[in-house]
């Protein structure tokens, strides 16, 4: 660095930096001020930077230093966003100084100093501007700040002739707010939530100690209206715009193929392309004409993402003031609702899963899950076939088409005397047929199928709705020992079956 420095006012009084740190404040949205500002600086500059680099894309590091104990020591965050010139460098450390143009993520001019502050008790912040060859620093330490009653700090600069552009905050001396090694997955899934819509449109990047953050969509319902019996499918998710007074709200709003309790639901409130109000999980707005009652299938299955204009928010930018209009500004979207073709708030209250897929689905869950098989030997051939035929147990789907009206199915190879076939579960719906609840099929000249038919339209799953793993195990041996009885004794006799069944629940798991 050069001895060349200027300095750069933090007046404010300096005592209210020591209430920085006990403000309320979560660690995904103390990051989130750092992430507001590249954001923001990016919308300002890409036009400018893309003319002398068309590639160029915002991408935003943030790291947690760690010691050897696993306790987060420091924290930098830096981007390649267009930096501070000197225009604006000479009131970027200033709080509560408002820009000048405050229509976008840094309109209150107070979320960098006061997440630092918040995470820890001393941050430097080093910036060049793409216009400038000029790169600058600063280093704010509280102790010092407060004791010395300092109006200004020093500023180091070093000539870059180069178009380089970046921003990086270093904070130390972390405060007890400081990230934890075991909550860091869940920052970036919030982190996530909250730049959604610039994620979603390819316009950032977002690392967190080198781990990309990506944000999951919501699996949405796909099911016949429900006052159309014999209707098409419909995609439950709609969007469009309401409009109340000074107040706007761009709108999508859908339902979940599966109810979610207080994490999937619920409507989230955005604001200038970033989330406000429902990040976290169990954090969602709920207003109870759109959401329904605590606990309803409405409640459950119903989700909304709700762009606000007109709205102010809270300088940290976690609430929406003005709550009477914005109650009201969601009375319009109801009726809204409610006047289309299909409506989501009818559906999403009426609407009742097949049960027997959601307890199927479960089942293909844990077995895709599970840990693979061993193969089945005949015991008298244990010994010879140890380091013989050895596989692993599939956990891929059968093809379509293996039987009609199929909930699902999967497949795991078993070796028999030798032999290796694939025992395919397929589990199906035949209603029509009441002597079967379990059939088996063999296929064993053209491709050694074995076929375990499980009828979930029998009365009998119709009786006790959810289909076990020991009840799909008992299926699975009955399989095997009536296949195996035929094929090496050539016998359909229950004694000989059962010989082989007592055999196959010692070694066949779901």
């Amino acid at each position: 660095m050069s001895k060349e420095h200027e300095t750069v006012s933090i007046q404010i009084g300096q005592q209210m930096y020591d209430t920085f740190a006990s403000l309320p404040n979560t660690l995904a949205h103390a990051l989130a001020d750092f992430v507001d500002n590249a954001v923001q600086s990016y919308l300002d500059t890409r036009d400018q930077i893309c003319q002398f680099d068309p590639s160029y894309r915002l991408r935003i590091d943030i790291n947690v230093h760690w010691d050897e104990f696993n306790k987060a020591k420091a924290i930098t965050i830096r981007d390649n966003a267009g930096g501070i010139d000197y225009e604006h460098y000479q009131t970027a450390f200033m709080p509560a100084m408002r820009p000048e143009k405050n229509e976008g993520l840094h309109e209150f001019g107070m979320g960098l100093k006061t997440a630092a502050l918040w995470l820890g008790d001393t941050y430097s912040v080093t910036t060049k501007s793409y216009k400038e060859s000029i790169e600058r620093k600063i280093t704010f330490n509280l102790n010092q700040v407060i004791e010395d009653n300092l109006l200004s700090l020093p500023v180091q600069t070093n000539t870059i002739e180069n178009s380089t552009h970046y921003t990086e905050i270093n904070i130390t001396n972390l405060t007890d707010n400081a990230p934890k090694h075991n909550t860091m997955y869940k920052c970036m899934e919030e982190l996530a939530s909250i730049y959604r819509k610039f994620l979603r449109n390819n316009e950032i990047e977002i690392y967190v100690n080198g781990n990309e953050v990506q944000y999951v969509e919501r699996e949405v319902l796909n099911a016949p209206y429900c006052k159309e019996k014999n209707g098409e499918s419909v995609e439950w998710k709609f969007s469009g715009e309401i409009k109340l007074f000074q107040y706007k709200a761009r709108y999508t709003v859908g339902l979940l193929r599966t109810m979610s309790s207080e994490k999937y639901n619920g409507i989230v409130l955005m604001r200038r392309g970033r989330v406000i109000i429902g990040a976290e999980d169990h954090q969602q707005y709920y207003y109870k004409e759109l959401c329904g009652q605590t606990g309803s299938p409405l409640y459950k299955r119903f989700f909304a993402e709700i762009e606000l204009e007109g709205f102010k928010v809270s300088f940290n930018k976690n609430s929406i003031n003005d709550k009477e209009n914005l109650d009201a500004l969601l009375q319009v979207l109801v009726s809204e609702l409610k006047r289309n073709k299909y409506d989501i708030l009818y559906q999403g209250a009426n609407y009742r899963d097949n049960e027997a897929q959601k307890s199927v689905n479960r089942l293909l869950n844990r077995h895709k899950q599970s840990n693979p098989k061993p193969i089945i030997y005949l015991p008298q051939e244990i010994e010879n076939h140890k380091e013989e035929n050895k596989t692993t147990t599939s956990h891929e789907p059968v093809e379509k088409g293996v039987s009609n009206d199929t909930y699902g199915n999967y497949k795991e190879p078993y070796s028999i005397a030798g032999v290796c076939y694939d025992l395919v579960v397929d589990f199906i719906d035949d209603s029509s047929n009441h002597d079967a609840f379990w059939t088996d099929t063999s296929k064993v000249k053209e491709s050694n199928i074995i076929q375990c038919k499980i009828n979930m339209g029998h009365a009998f799953f119709q009786h006790f709705k959810k289909p076990k793993e020991d009840v799909i195990a008992l299926f699975k041996a009955l399989t095997m020992a009536k296949f195996t009885a035929k094929k090496e004794k050539d016998s359909t006799e229950i004694v000989d079956i059962m010989e082989y069944f007592n055999h196959y629940l010692e070694k066949i798991k779901i």
